[in-house]
C-alpha cells in the first residue's frame, strides 16, 4: 500500500533535542525516560489515557543531565487540567530523577546506571580503535607487521593511552605517535595535541560499536508503515484531507506515538490514534494502555525488526573482522 503525501515523518528539531556524543557509562535518553515514565504522575496520566509523551533537551538541564518535559497528548474535553505534567532533571550518571522520587525508581536507576557502565569499551575494542587510527596516519592497513601498539595507560590517566611505533627497512627508519581513546565516547585523539583523529575507516569501526550496545529498533518510517496498515487507520487516510503523523520526540521511552489529522480548512482534528513499540513492534492503544492485533501491521513490523537484527548482525561480523586484523598490530 503506497499513498505518497499521504502520511509525513516530523522529526522534532528542537536544539539540544539529542546528545552529540554517545557517553557510553551514562544514562541514554530512553533509559532518562524510562525513570520519568515511573513517577506517580505520569502513572496517573497513563491509567486516565492522557497518553503522557515525554521530550527531551540536552540543554536546559545543565551539564551530565536530561532535562525532560511529561505532556498529555491524549488530554480529555472536561479534564480542566494543563496539558503539562511536569518538567524534570535527570542526572546522567546517578540516575537521580529527585529527592521524592519513589524508592522503586531508585532501584530501577540503580539497575540502570549499572548496565550504561557496561557499556563502556573494553580494552580489547580501545586497543583496536588505536590501532587503527594509528595505521590510518602512518599509512598502513590493519595487521600490517610494521605497525606496533601497545597500551600506555597510567594509573592517573583520564583516557587510554596507546603507543603505535611504525618500523621500516630493518629499523632504518621508526615512527612513533602515542594516542589515547576515550572508554566512554570512543574517540581516538592524537596524545600531543589532542585532535581527534577522523579517518573514515576509524568512524566506521567507532560507530559500529557504539551501535552494537543498542538495541534493535524501529525508525520513524518504520512506524509509519506499520501504521498504514491498520484498517482503520488506512480507511481515515484514503480521505483526500487526511494525513498521519510520527515525531522522534512524540511518545514514551519506546512506543512512538502516531497521530492522524482529519478534515480540511479550519475544521481539523488532529488526534492520536495507536502507539507501537519500537523495540517489539506491538501495537498499542495509547488510552486504554491494552495490545492491539493486526495481523499485516505486526508481520510489517516483524519482518522490519529482523532486518535490523541482521544489520547487528554484520554489524558485529565488520568489528570482529577489523579487530582480528588488528590484533596483529599488538
Amino acid at each position: 500500500m503506497n499513498r505518497p503525501g499521504r502520511f509525513c515523518c516530523v522529526v522534532a528539531l528542537t536544539v539540544g533535542a539529542a546528545p552529540a556524543r554517545a557517553q557510553l557509562g551514562s544514562l541514554t535518553s530512553r533509559e532518562a525516560k524510562q525513570l520519568v515514565e515511573m513517577l506517580p504522575e505520569v502513572q496517573a496520566a497513563l491509567k486516565k489515557g492522557n497518553c503522557p509523551s515525554l521530550e527531551v533537551d540536552t540543554h536546559l538541564g545543565g551539564p551530565g543531565n536530561f532535562w525532560i518535559q511529561a505532556r498529555g497528548a491524549c488530554w480529555h474535553v472536561g479534564d480542566g487540567e494543563s496539558l503539562l505534567i511536569g518538567n524534570y532533571i535527570v542526572d546522567r550518571r546517578k540516575g537521580i530523577v529527585d529527592s521524592s522520587a519513589p524508592r522503586a525508581i531508585d532501584a530501577k536507576a540503580t539497575a540502570l546506571i549499572a548496565q550504561a557502565r557496561g557499556r563502556i569499551l573494553s580494552m580489547s575494542e580501545s586497543l583496536c580503535l588505536a590501532a587503527e587510527g594509528a595505521g590510518s596516519e602512518f599509512g598502513v592497513g590493519p595487521g600490517d607487521p610494521a605497525l606496533s601498539v601497545k597500551d600506555a595507560t597510567l594509573p592517573s590517566d583520564q583516557w587510554r593511552r596507546y603507543s603505535a611505533t611504525l618500523t621500516l627497512w630493518d629499523s632504518k627508519a621508526i615512527g612513533r605517535r602515542l594516542y589515547e581513546v576515550s572508554p566512554e565516547t570512543g574517540s581516538v585523539s592524537a596524545a600531543e595535541s589532542g585532535a581527534e583523529i577522523l579517518a573514515g575507516t576509524l568512524t566506521t569501526l567507532r560507530a559500529n560499536m557504539l551501535d552494537l550496545r543498542e538495541p534493535p529498533s524501529l525508525s520513524v518510517r518504520d512506524v509509519l508503515e506499520v501504521a498504514e496498515h491498520v484498517p482503520w487507520v488506512a480507511s481515515k487516510l484514503s480521505d483526500r484531507c487526511s494525513s498521519m503523523a510520527v515525531s522522534t520526540g512524540f511518545g514514551l521511552a519506546d512506543e512512538l506515538y502516531v497521530s492522524v489529522r482529519s478534515g480540511c480548512g479550519a475544521d481539523v482534528d488532529d488526534k492520536v490514534v495507536l502507539s507501537v513499540n519500537v523495540l517489539t513492534g506491538a501495537i498499542v492503544d495509547p488510552e486504554r494502555r491494552i495490545k492491539l492485533h493486526f495481523p499485516e501491521a505486526q508481520r510489517i513490523a516483524e519482518q522490519a525488526l529482523a532486518r535490523l537484527r541482521q544489520v547487528k548482525r554484520d554489524e558485529r561480523s565488520a568489528v570482529e573482522s577489523r579487530c582480528r586484523l588488528s590484533a596483529a598490530a599488538r
